[in-house]
């Protein structure tokens, strides 16, 4: 069998209180710093995670936004267009109102200086026949 002199014995005791001491001075401090940095790094995943959802949420709201402002612009646009429209329509029905009563009432004055050139014509041609016929009596 095995021999357990003191020499084992001391090895056996000092190995063991190397572990200890490794435990103390150098495990611990490790794990411990492990363990920190991997509560760190799950906690800038959480939090990038949330800036994520935080983004994505903006972007949608950007989105629907965006959508709105269009809709709103079209609706402006169109409404625009249709307001010009009846402008033009309502300006060229006034203005062909407005021409029709001048052709007319220009046509009347044609009308009437034509009238009075004529019986001044007639006037001036009795006239002469007067003259003439004096003339010739």
């Amino acid at each position: 069998m095995v021999e357990l002199n003191s020499m084992i014995i001391a090895q056996i005791i000092a190995f063991l209180l190397l572990l200890f001491l490794l435990n103390i001075i150098l495990y611990k401090p490790i794990l411990f710093t492990i363990g920190k940095r991997r509560e760190n790094v799950e906690s800038q995943l959480s939090q990038a995670e949330k800036v994520t959802e935080n983004a994505e949420e903006k972007k949608v709201e950007h989105k629907k936004i965006l959508e709105n402002a269009r809709a709103n612009g079209k609706k402006l646009y169109n409404d625009l267009i249709l307001e010009a429209t009846s402008k033009r329509d309502k300006l060229l029905h006034e203005t062909n109102d407005r021409l029709k009563t001048e052709i007319h009432d220009f046509s009347n004055h044609v009308k009437e200086v034509k009238k009075g050139e004529l019986e001044q014509g007639k006037s001036l041609s009795n006239s002469i026949a007067d003259e003439i016929f004096k003339k010739l009596a």
